[in-house]
Formats: C-alpha cells, structure tokens, sequence
C-alpha cells in the first residue's frame, strides 16, 4: 500500500520492497489396492510410482485405507506398478495416470480404473483346475483329494466330482505344492503325489514325472486295482485283460487320450460359458 507517497510497510513490504508470494498448491492423489471381483481392499503389495524418466517417485506397501500421495504434476504422465502382489493373487499390469490441470485425475488418459477419484490398483486371485480320471479319460468320483504346501500343511481338502473339475483359489504363484490323493474310489489305486507350481500368469507346471495337464488343467489319473480287473470278465472263457504279466505300465493309452481331450474341451467350454454368465450378472448387479 502506498499513502503519501510512501511505501506503507507490512508483511509483504519491507525497506522499500514489494514481495509477491504464490501460493503453493500440492497435489494428492489416493490409490486403493482392491481385490478385482469384489472391490475389497488387499494389504501386503508392493506398489511403486514411476515418472516419465522411470524414477520412482513413491514407493509402499498396501494397506487397507487409501495411500494419498502428495507433490505430483499435473500433464505429466505417471506409471503405476505393483511389484510384489498379496499373497494368492496374480500381479496386475503396469497403469499408467495423468493428472488434470486442477489436481484431479484425467479418466480418458489414464490406463488405470478410477473410482470416485481414486486410483485402483485390481488384483484377481488365482485359479487352477483339478479333475481326477481314470486311464481311460473319464471323471470318476470319490477320490478324497488334498493340496499340501512343502510342510505338508494341508491348503484344500475335497471329494473329486463325477460330472466337474474342481477349482482350487488362492495358491501363491512360484511356491511348490503337492496334490496329494488320501483316499481311491473303490476298484481304484491311489495315485502317485503330484508336485506342481503355478506361474504369475497361472499356469500350472509340473515338478514331478507323473500328471498330466490339458488346457491347462491339472489331471490326475486312477488306474483299476488289481484286484477290479481280476474280477472283470466280458464272456465266457475271455482272459483277464487288465494288466498283463510283464507288460509294462503305459498310463493312459492313445485313444483314451483322444476321448479325454474332448471331455476336457467340452468342460472347459461349458465352465468358460458358466463364468462368463456369472460375471455378467455381477456386473449387472454392479
């Protein structure tokens, strides 16, 4: 202010100096770590920001309230990755983010879900398939079937299903684990423990030289009991055909092997179909 003439000082004037002040606006995004299918929030993920340059910028671990991070640029597009995911889910893909000149989150630009002005950051849990058959491709049921960790704690326990695989959630991608039959149907031997992992994008490979995997469905296979195929007679004065002395064991033969394809084909048809109308109707819902 200026009165006669003179440089009435204050806050903002001193020994004849006017000083401009701009007022420093900070930035704040929020950032939830959510399950995909349900929206629940997830703790335990590594998740980084990185600038156009690749430099992180921000860095934490995932809790369950929103992480708010302050001090980012507006125009300038971000990278969001999670390095590490909770345990028993798949590692989402790098999102990329930019922010309106005002501060708030620009949707059309950015690659990430945005939800009320928050940024998600959609994990889903992951997902093998198990069915048990016999040699000849066929499901059979009964089978008391468990999933153990290498300590032998005991993951999942289930009866196999005379019509479905069984989907066993939430295994955690690079750990070893073991599939582990307790108990055969009756006319069934036990078959051999199965030790398999799962890759980040869920695949399921195979540590050990028994199993068998079709569109990528872990199958475990009963052969007869000896004492089923002893018993087993189709007419009169027919030898016994089941294993033969001294032949070698061959497992599932080649034309069983085409039957089991198409089963395995059709029920992979039938349960994508069923999944598909199960996530319409959430979304639907939502």
């Amino acid at each position: 202010e200026v009165k006669d003439g003179r440089l009435v000082e204050d806050e903002n004037a001193k020994d004849g100096v006017v000083t401009m002040k701009d007022e420093q606006y900070k930035t704040i995004v929020k950032v939830r770590k959510v399950d995909i299918a349900d929206g629940k929030e997830l703790e335990g993920a590594h998740i980084r920001i990185l600038d156009k340059d690749g430099h992180v910028v921000a860095e934490w671990d995932s809790t369950k309230p929103a992480k708010e991070i302050t001090g980012l640029q507006t125009g300038v597009t971000y990278t969001l990755r999670e390095t590490a995911a909770p345990y028993g889910y798949y590692p989402t893909s790098a999102k990329t983010f930019i922010l309106n000149a005002d501060g708030t989150v620009d949707t059309e630009a950015t690659t990430a879900t945005v939800k009320d002005g928050v940024i998600l950051v959609e994990d889903k849990i992951t997902e093998i398939r198990i069915v048990k058959v016999n040699e000849k491709g066929n499901p059979i049921y009964g089978a008391k079937l468990q999933i153990e960790d290498a300590k032998g704690t005991i993951i999942k326990s289930w009866y196999s299903s005379f019509d479905r695989y069984t989907v066993v959630q939430g295994l955690q991608p690079g750990v070893t684990y073991r599939l582990v039959e307790v108990k055969a149907p009756a006319g069934y031997k036990k078959a051999e423990t199965i030790t398999f992992t799962i890759d980040a994008k869920g695949n399921i490979k195979i540590k050990s030289d028994n199993g068998k995997i079709y569109d990528n469905i872990l199958v475990m296979v009963d052969k007869k009991s000896k004492a089923s195929d002893t018993n087993k007679h189709t007419g009169k004065g027919e030898k016994n055909h089941g294993t033969r002395t001294g032949e070698k064991n061959r497992g599932a033969r080649t034309g069983d092997d085409n039957n089991f394809m198409l089963w395995i084909v059709a029920a992979a048809a039938a349960a994508g179909g069923t999944l598909g109308l199960v996530t319409r109707r959430k979304r639907n819902t939502k």
